[in-house]
């Protein structure tokens, strides 16, 4: 597989580019379950999220910017899951 620029989607199966990238609406981050919202909020200083979180409009992948590397939390609203969040085994 060739090497993605950092600006694209970082799920190895997807091959969206930097327009289908976008920040992570609060409506979105509303429909991720409490727990795992805990998880990705544990990455925050005096209640205030450190690092970005997007999501790529085209697999649902929703994922956090850790230059040079991005971490991956899970999949929202995608066609291959639906309407719903699968966390990332990793989150």
């Amino acid at each position: 597989m060739a090497k993605k620029a950092f600006n694209d989607c970082p799920a190895d199966d997807c091959s969206a580019g930097s327009g289908r990238q976008a920040a992570l609406h609060p409506d979105y981050y509303a429909e991720i379950p409490e727990d795992d919202r805990r998880r990705i909020e544990s990455r925050t200083e005096n209640g205030v999220i450190k690092i970005p979180i997007s999501r790529c409009t085209y697999c649902g992948c929703v994922y956090g910017n850790f230059p040079p590397r991005r971490h991956i939390f899970g999949w929202l609203d995608n066609g291959a899951i639906g309407k719903k969040w699968e966390a990332s085994s990793s989150l």
